[in-house]
């Protein structure tokens, strides 16, 4: 994921991309076993349109390398 958005270790933003693909990782993850083991509303009827802006904005915000 860190790759697909120009991660370089040698880079001096290598670390913080490698930590937003982390984090981007983790909430998916967290997410679907979210999903998967609670009843918690609106969370588990949300529709793949309903996921799709909230995605965006999190990757945006944790995987582009202009958010400081």
């Amino acid at each position: 994921m860190a790759a697909a958005v120009g991660w370089d270790p040698a880079h001096p933003d290598g670390d913080r991309l490698l930590l937003g693909a982390e984090i981007a990782l983790t909430t998916v993850l967290g997410l679907a076993m979210l999903r998967v083991s609670t009843p918690l509303e609106p969370l588990a009827s949300a529709g793949q349109n309903d996921l799709a802006t909230p995605f965006h904005a999190l990757l945006h915000a944790v995987m582009t390398r202009d958010n400081g």
